[in-house]
């Protein structure tokens, strides 16, 4: 819309105004003069009823009078009557063809009928009657009763008439409430519209340089859609604004993201393996940046190849079966080698030279930009965090700044996660020094409850997490006398009452750390049995946790699979047989019946597991 000036607008809204004012009461006249007319219509038809009563009293004068004179008045009355007659049905019919606006009153043919039974029966027996002298007796009856008849019709049609004029008012009331309604529907669109063009934009304007002068620098004006008075002030208002605004959303994006990352630092700490943290640094990144693949990938030592652990984002596919290196080869010349070998970050674009072996892939999926950060620990490169997306956000200074902080700190948690399992294993395998000839019972029993897990449906973190803090199980043998332990045959009631007290000293041996809180609850209700024969405690059926449960059987398997000094090694057919039918000392109402369900379908793979960690 054309800018203009404030006393044009003003004269236009009120200009408009005044037209719908005037248009409201020249339809509300015409609609009165109509309705007017139709009253005067059904009055006329009215009229003819009474006119019908007089012809007939005026007939019958005419028929009874004796002396020629009376004769010749009363034929001169009932003649001028049907005169009359014939003038009040042409008005009526002439009312009636003039309603233009309440088409229920052209509905003629009521009049038709009166016409017809007038002109074709009554007006021509009349005649007859008059030309007789009245003295043919039948005519006379006849005519009587055609009165009666038509009066009788008279009557429908005025019936008709008062109905469709009471519609026609109905209408009309309607009507006068609809243009009121519509005229101040004008009157509020027209002050809207006066507010939103004149008083609004000049108010926006005052409110935005208040915003301004107190040092919101993210104040600024729309496009500038009013009249040319205040199009000035809006230009120079917004050119001053929109370079303060750009800053401040430069500098509001920074502080989010960084925000943004530092809440994923600290959620990362509280996860419990490092599947959870590869897979956690990979989709958090994904959602903050808005990155379409995100993967990380880990270098071991003595080798040169870069192995994705985890990936995210839109484009995650594209990462399969993808060789990258670090070393000086063509696929080590990639920014994810580059930055490992450089240890720093590093930007790319797809169509940089040294991104031929994997551009193919990545313009068919239309990403356009890498950033590659090297996982740094004590100035130390264990991996490289590599975003792809589709614009050139991540080349942006303070998006890889903050990358780089956030890959040093997932590196940290990487670390000392490794050397939390670490501790937790050589504790594990100090708690099997004085029971088992080799530490890999607590490897197996790990692999056990993480493959039982699964065949479950718990979370893959719930069974990754078993993986580490089911070795943990028997922490609390430290406690027991080697000799118990050790010992050939049958314990007496000392010793199993000493040997039973190992699941109270795993407990308080690991603690109340939330990270170890499984481990805990593993070791010290991995002996509960189902049928509640168990100990320490003797807890039945759901009161055992799952994870003990889990534990229970997975021990017992290894168990039955390994020699003691007490016993020779079963092999897979026979230990499933005493686990699944029972011999008298294990029976299979001391498992979890789910759990023991599981077992039967994945004995196989722990069969594998204990032929490849025996």
């Amino acid at each position: 819309m054309k800018n203009r000036s404030i006393i044009t607008e003003h004269l236009l809204t009120s200009t408009v105004l005044l037209v719908a004012l005037l248009l409201f009461l020249a339809i509300g006249h015409q609609l009165i003069a109509h309705i007017r007319d139709d009253g005067q219509m059904i009055n006329l038809a009215g009229s003819l009823r009474y006119r019908t009563y007089k012809l007939l009293l005026l007939q019958r004068d005419f028929v009874s009078a004796e002396s020629p004179v009376l004769k010749s008045v009363a034929r001169s009355l009932l003649k001028s009557e049907m005169d009359d007659f014939d003038l009040t049905r042409s008005k009526v019919r002439v009312l009636t063809h003039s309603s233009l606006l309440f088409p229920g009153v052209m509905k003629t043919s009521g009049l038709n009928e009166i016409d017809q039974r007038w002109t074709g029966e009554m007006r021509p027996l009349l005649l007859a009657i008059i030309e007789t002298g009245g003295k043919q007796k039948q005519l006379t009856s006849r005519y009587t009763q055609l009165s009666n008849d038509f009066v009788t019709t008279l009557n429908t049609y005025l019936n008709q008439l008062s109905q469709e004029n009471r519609a026609a008012i109905e209408r009309f009331e309607l009507l006068r409430g609809l243009f009121v309604v519509l005229f101040f529907v004008s009157f509020l669109l027209i002050a809207y519209f006066t507010r939103s063009r004149l008083i609004k934009p000049l108010t926006m304007l005052r409110q935005a340089a208040d915003q301004l002068g107190a040092g919101n620098f993210s104040a600024s004006l729309p496009q500038v859609t009013t009249v040319k008075e205040v199009d000035v002030l809006y230009q120079r208002f917004n050119e001053v604004a929109a370079s303060l605004q750009q800053m401040m959303q430069d500098l509001t994006e920074r502080s989010n993201t960084l925000m943004a990352f530092n809440r994923a630092s600290n959620e990362m700490a509280q996860l419990v393996t490092l599947e959870q943290i590869y897979s956690f640094i990979a989709s958090r990144a994904s959602e903050i940046l808005q990155a379409d693949l995100v993967w990380v990938g880990l270098i071991e030592k003595g080798h040169q190849e870069i192995v994705p652990v985890a990936t995210a984002g839109a484009c995650r596919d594209l990462m399969t079966k993808v060789r990258i290196t670090w070393d000086d080869s063509e696929l080590g010349q990639g920014p994810s080698g580059r930055a490992i070998r450089g240890m720093h970050p590093v930007k790319a674009v797809v169509d940089a030279p040294e991104l031929a072996p994997w551009r193919e892939r990545f313009e068919s999926m239309g990403l356009t930009t890498l950033l590659s950060i090297p996982l740094l620990v004590r100035e130390e490169c264990i991996g490289v965090l590599t975003l792809v997306s589709s614009n050139n956000e991540l080349h942006k200074s303070h998006i890889v700044d903050i990358c780089q902080v956030y890959a040093n700190h997932a590196a940290a948690v990487i670390e000392d996660l490794k050397l939390t399992e670490y501790i937790i294993f050589s504790l594990a395998r100090a708690a099997e020094a004085n029971d088992e000839d080799t530490g890999n019972h607590i490897l197996r029993v790990g692999e056990y409850c993480t493959v039982l897990a699964q065949e479950l449906g718990l979370p893959q973190a719930v069974a990754q997490g078993l993986r580490f803090q089911a070795t943990l199980h028997d922490v609390g043998k430290i406690h027991i006398n080697p000799a118990v332990l050790k010992k050939k045959g049958p314990l007496n009631d000392a010793e199993w009452q000493e040997m039973k007290q190992h699941p109270r000293c795993g407990s308080k041996i690991i603690g109340d750390h939330p990270m170890l809180a499984m481990a805990k609850e593993i070791a010290l209700a991995h002996h509960e049995r189902w049928d509640g024969g168990g100990y320490p405690f003797g807890l039945k059926g759901d009161e055992i946790p799952l994870s003990a449960r889990i534990m229970n059987i997975a021990d017992q398997y290894d168990a039955l699979r390994s020699e003691r000094v007490y016993k020779p090694a079963f092999d897979h057919a026979k230990t499933c047989s005493i686990l699944l039918e029972g011999d008298g000392r294990t029976m299979p109402e001391h498992f979890d019946p789910q759990v023991l369900a599981a077992f039967k379908k994945v004995a196989d793979q722990l069969d594998q597991i204990y032929r490849r960690l025996q």
